[in-house]
């Protein structure tokens, strides 16, 4: 008795958008070169600071998850949930209270704790 064995082709082509990832990071990155003009324009008045650097780093983060979801290829990982969670979870765990330590200390001085 004679089996029949299936054989199923687990490479399948997928079509990577490589250009239009390309030209999006060169347009972020245009942009954030241009985020720097606001506070000149915005006067001296003008207390921006702040919403400019989150939108740089807003900007920064996107440009991270771009390069690393398709020229790194983990978009198209089996489970890219735990690979993001490593990527971006071991840093943020690294960098909040690096961040944060400072910011606290600062509010307890202008408290006068």
């Amino acid at each position: 008795m004679a089996t029949q064995i299936e054989t199923v082709n687990s490479h399948e082509y997928v079509k990577r958008p490589y250009f239009i990832v390309f030209l999006t990071l060169g347009l972020l990155t245009i942009l954030e070169l241009n985020i720097g003009f606001i506070s000149e324009i915005a006067g001296e008045g003008a207390n921006v600071e702040g919403y400019i650097n989150l939108a740089l780093i807003t900007l920064a983060l996107l440009k991270v998850y771009l390069v690393a979801a398709f020229f790194m290829g983990i978009k198209y990982q089996e489970n890219p949930k735990v690979v993001y969670g490593v990527m971006f979870g071991i840093p943020m765990f690294i960098a909040l209270p690096v961040v944060m330590i400072p910011a606290l200390g600062t509010i307890v001085y202008l408290c006068g704790i």
